[in-house]
């Protein structure tokens, strides 16, 4: 079958043939539709903490297929060497979540990994509360825009956008942002990002890490909590010990990775539900499998767009 394979760390991914699964314990998955992550690249190059995948081997984590059963199921992650960037794929049972038929091949893959991160890091490890402020750093991106709404429908009562595109901070202020910071455009963001927050944070969605973070510390509310999702400013920062002594401060970590199966599935049922009542609006680009290549580049010179890879054609 023709799939996107990486077969040198020193390489990029790219189009080749590679030998179809067979089922026994694992099911064969007919994928309909991948979307690209930017945990695909950092994987596919060998430099993600969890490891390096086997070589050679099909790249992509997340998509939607068809079981052997007829059931139309999302799946995040596949059985090594495959993955999701290939007409078809090996999963676990116990990896798929079932697709509701009122919900799109699209809306179900950008409700995935950034959707089921965005829920998850909100509802569980930030536990917001009715009427507390939700600053998100990297709004403008899969995860945050995603994490925009989820704030809205988890009873926040200020949401606050930050990010650097300003068409994309439009985009979250339509969806449910009550204000926004673009950060390219503040001399003091630590000063911008207290403003748009009337002067209370309680909960920061933190995919920046860096200044943003550091800036946003500034001026959390005693009691605060900051979760640590992504680090697309720096991977590094220093960052000043006094707030967190002195006002309470706390710094969670989150990681889809490290969240249970049952967690993910439930938090997916009501993401798609939402969805499906028109409370979650998704933005994603789809484009066909041939052109994967390019939609691979995008990705790496860091594309605002969801994208999704469309499998047709190649059946």
């Amino acid at each position: 079958m023709r799939a996107f394979v990486v077969e040198s760390f020193e390489r990029p991914p790219a189009l080749a043939e590679f030998a179809a699964p067979t089922g026994g314990e694992e099911l064969v998955l007919e994928v309909r539709a991948a979307g690209l992550n930017p945990f695909d690249a950092v994987y596919a190059a060998g430099r993600h903490p969890i490891g390096q995948p086997p070589l050679p081997s099909v790249v992509g984590r997340e998509g939607v297929g068809i079981a052997p059963d007829g059931r139309r199921v999302f799946f995040e992650g596949a059985v090594a060497p495959y993955g999701s960037l290939a007409p078809l794929t090996l999963a676990r049972e116990g990896a798929l979540f079932e697709v509701r038929d009122d919900v799109d091949d699209a809306t179900a893959i950008a409700l995935g990994a950034a959707g089921i991160t965005a829920w998850l890091a909100l509802a569980e490890r930030a536990a917001v509360a009715d009427g507390e402020t939700v600053v998100v750093l990297g709004a403008t991106g899969a995860v945050g825009a995603a994490a925009v709404q989820i704030a809205r429908l988890l009873g926040a009562g200020r949401i606050v956008a930050v990010g650097r595109s300003p068409e994309a901070l439009a985009s979250a202020r339509e969806r449910g942002a009550d204000a926004s910071v673009e950060i390219e455009a503040e001399d003091d963001l630590a000063a911008a990002i207290a403003e748009a927050a009337a002067g209370r944070v309680d909960v920061v969605l933190d995919l920046l890490w860096g200044p943003p973070a550091r800036a946003a510390l500034q001026v959390a509310s005693p009691g605060a909590r900051l979760v640590q999702v992504g680090s697309s400013a720096a991977l590094e920062t220093p960052m000043p010990a006094n707030p967190w002594r002195t006002r309470g401060v706390s710094l969670l970590g989150f990681s889809i990775l490290g969240a249970s199966q049952e967690a993910k599935e439930a938090a997916y049922r009501r993401l798609l539900e939402h969805a499906a009542a028109g409370r979650i609006e998704t933005s994603s680009e789809v484009v066909p499998f041939a052109e994967v290549e390019g939609a691979w580049e995008r990705l790496l010179a860091g594309s605002r767009s969801k994208l999704v890879l469309e499998m047709d054609a190649e059946r």
